[in-house]
């Protein structure tokens, strides 16, 4: 079978939004919340050895949520946000950022930030432990690339295919979705001929499962709940499954939709479904449904 690489072959510009809707039972705390984002997405250069690129966050908002204690960091969230909200950026043909160009302007917008912050955090313990984090983080750029590589835009766009030739089937070491133990993964990625927006573009599936859960898994993912529930009852059924369009001239994600699940028990489960839009197919979806939401009609995409 002739196989194709995915990757980014031109440069574009793109604005995108992204659904994130999580479904969390963990015992005896629940939480269902809904998130929009909106980012502006630019390929500058494309170089023989990696690809520099900007991104924007535009929006940043929590659309529903029934757990009070998201409610309240909301909004110190929203602040937080405003710090990568301007990057530039180096990454390599996967996806993977290598350099971040505008380093010392986020690192002097963080000192502004930090300012506001503590000048309220004497009142709010959260807010003072929210400042120690991010300063650790700020003060040590690995840990800031780490931070951006794993923020939801880089996470669900490049995911574990880009750059690399397909169909491919590969075994990951990765954590379990509720990063609570390391997992073995098998990931398969194929190229299938259901094209939903034009007949250039790639649609690509991806599936990952575990290869096996032992004793030993249970034991590190769910320990902390063994004092209110018998872990070792347990059988969990865990799974990524995925569908992108891709055009596959330029390598601009069209659309995109990820699930990722992890049901250990009846109230043992997180559910998380991502959905990536690029604004011509957002109109076109808000033009059948103005009130358009991701767990409404996100059976409609791809």
């Amino acid at each position: 079978m002739e196989q194709k690489r995915i990757g980014l072959f031109q440069k574009f510009s793109e604005q995108y939004t992204m659904f994130i809707d999580t479904d969390l039972y963990g015992v005896n705390m629940t939480m269902k919340t809904k998130m929009k984002l909106r980012w502006d997405f630019t390929v500058l250069d494309i170089r023989e050895a990696d690809v520099e690129v900007k991104l924007l966050l535009l929006d940043h908002h929590l659309i529903f949520t029934d757990n009070p204690m998201v409610k309240e960091t909301a909004a110190l969230t929203k602040v937080f946000s405003r710090l990568y909200n301007e990057l530039h950026l180096v990454i390599d043909h996967t996806g993977t950022v290598k350099k971040i160009l505008n380093l010392l302007i986020i690192l002097a917008k963080w000192q502004d930030v930090k300012k506001e912050m503590l000048e309220i955090s004497e009142k709010n313990p959260d807010i003072k432990n929210a400042v120690q984090l991010h300063d650790s983080i700020f003060n040590d750029e690995t840990k800031l690339i780490q931070g951006i590589q794993y923020g939801e835009f880089f996470m669900i766009y490049f995911n574990k295919f880009f750059g690399k030739a397909l169909p491919r089937t590969e075994q990951l070491v990765l954590p379990n979705f509720f990063k609570t133990a390391n997992v073995n993964w098998r990931y398969t990625y194929e190229i299938s001929k259901d094209y939903s927006f034009q007949n250039t573009n790639s649609i690509i599936v991806i599936n990952g499962q575990p290869s096996s859960l032992g004793v030993g898994f249970y034991q590190r993912a769910y320990g902390q709940f063994s004092n209110i529930k018998d872990i070792s009852k347990l059988n969990t059924a865990m799974e990524e499954s995925g569908k992108y369009e891709i055009e596959e001239q330029t390598g601009r994600l069209i659309q995109a939709k990820v699930s990722r699940n992890e049901i250990a028990d009846e109230d043992l489960y997180m559910k998380m479904t991502y959905i990536l839009v690029n604004d011509a197919v957002l109109k076109e979806k808000l033009k059948r449904d103005k009130d358009f939401e991701i767990s409404e009609k996100d059976e409609q995409l791809i």
